[in-house]
């Protein structure tokens, strides 16, 4: 099978998956030490930066920020109910099949309504373009860039499904096992 059909294959499949079980891109509490890697910048966002720059677009769509010692990854959460959708007064923003809210640069107009109502400060003005952006999940990607480059491991990617599925296990373990069994 040549390579290309294998890696269309692939996307296919990822593709099927994510409709079916959702894909989300989690922060572990704490984890995050604003790295700092060879450019200065976190690795997330340097990677980030990286697969936009393939795209066209010199930005990162993630940023960390620090507050009382915390390094705190600032993206996209992928709201269930996206204000930041509601708020598109030209449709630019929907939820795609891959479960991603994504915007159609070509309908925005640069009004800035989704800047303004996003409520983890995750969409950037583009002054250039005169469009907002924000991270789409890389849902192209088997595993996003960012979360490939955190090697300390505060970026996860993970169902909804499975992560609240590792939170009841982990309660119940607390919760009944005796001390020292795992």
């Amino acid at each position: 099978m040549p390579e290309n059909a294998v890696k269309s294959s692939r996307r296919q499949m990822l593709s099927d998956t994510l409709k079916e079980y959702g894909r989300e891109i989690l922060v572990v509490p704490g984890k995050c030490d604003g790295c700092g890697g060879s450019a200065g910048s976190p690795d997330c966002v340097e990677a980030c930066r990286a697969v936009n720059k393939k795209k066209g677009v010199e930005a990162s769509m993630i940023t960390v920020r620090e507050h009382n010692d915390t390094f705190i990854p600032i993206f996209c959460r992928n709201c269930s109910h996206a204000p930041c959708v509601s708020a598109c007064m030209t449709g630019a923003r929907n939820r795609r099949d891959s479960g991603w809210v994504e915007t159609d640069d070509s309908r925005c107009v640069g009004c800035w309504m989704c800047i303004m109502v996003c409520p983890f400060g995750a969409i950037k003005r583009d002054g250039e373009e005169h469009t907002a952006r924000k991270c789409d999940g890389c849902t192209s990607e088997e595993i996003p860039p960012c979360v490939s480059a955190c090697k300390q491991g505060a970026l996860k990617q993970i169902s909804a499904n499975e992560f609240t599925h590792n939170i009841r296990l982990n309660s119940a373990a607390r919760h009944f096992l005796p001390a020292g069994i795992k």
